[in-house]
């Protein structure tokens, strides 16, 4: 009889053991589950990051002009009157550049000699 007790509680011990190393709640769906953690807190703290430095950007543009003047010149190519403005194209090494128009007009005025 002790025997048939004894094997009976190592049926039920294999099988709870089954249960938690092979079935969708076991253990190693709960370290996937820690893992799926791990990567949410990364990316919640790198949006923290985020909204910090672009409640900064609000607090800025609600406090002073010299921030509005910034992003209207940077994000919108705003330019004051009287300034001159250049911009510097670079070209990929390797590519044909055009001539400049300076360049051109008097080899055009001389008939291109």
């Amino acid at each position: 009889m002790r025997w048939l007790i004894l094997i009976g509680l190592f049926v039920c011990f294999i099988f709870l053991q089954r249960a938690l190393w092979f079935t969708g709640g076991g253990i190693p769906y709960g370290h996937g589950l820690q893992r799926e953690i791990a990567q949410q807190k990364q990316a919640n703290a790198k949006l923290k990051r985020d909204n910090a430095r672009r409640m900064q950007e609000v607090k800025a543009l609600k406090k002073g002009g010299a921030a509005i003047e910034e992003h209207a010149r940077t994000d919108l190519g705003w330019v004051k009157r009287g300034e001159t403005f250049y911009q510097i194209v670079r070209v990929p090494p390797g590519t044909s550049v055009p001539a400049p128009l300076s360049i051109l007009a008097p080899l055009a005025a001389t008939g291109g000699h």
